[in-house]
């Protein structure tokens, strides 16, 4: 009973309207299957072009570099 009456004293939050936001990357002519086949980027190739979003320093700051080598 308690609670109930410590939640009545707690203010609501305002209502905010909701707007669909579109991606940033979002190319609507994009389609792979319509590229040429010999200017494909393999899925190794494309992995490694990922930045993780952890990674901080690149060059000699980064405590990591002995693992790019393998």
């Amino acid at each position: 009973m308690q609670v109930f009456e410590s939640l009545r004293c707690i203010q609501h939050a305002p209502g905010v309207q909701m707007q669909e936001v579109p991606p940033d990357f979002y190319i609507p002519d994009f389609d792979e299957d319509e590229q040429n086949p010999d200017e494909r980027v393999d899925q190794h190739t494309q992995d490694k072009q990922i930045q993780r979003e952890d990674e901080y320093y690149d060059g000699d700051n980064d405590n990591d570099h002995h693992m790019e080598d393998s």
